[in-house]
């Protein structure tokens, strides 16, 4: 199978963000404190959804 590149692209972008949303340290800006809650909105979904996709589309059957 030939590789996608963009998946690859959107697994490592989410596997950054989960290391952001990871990231929160004490007496952290309110801003920060929003684009952490934005972040967990969609970064695990997105990263098991995408690596769902890959594993199926590997599988033989």
């Amino acid at each position: 199978m030939n590789r996608i590149i963009f998946l690859d692209i959107a697994k490592a972008i989410c596997i950054i963000l989960v290391v952001v949303g990871h990231y929160m340290p004490d007496n952290s800006p309110m801003w920060y404190v929003m684009l952490n809650k934005v972040i967990y909105t969609f970064h695990m979904p997105l990263f098991m959804f995408v690596s769902g996709y890959v594993y199926i589309a590997t599988k033989k059957i």
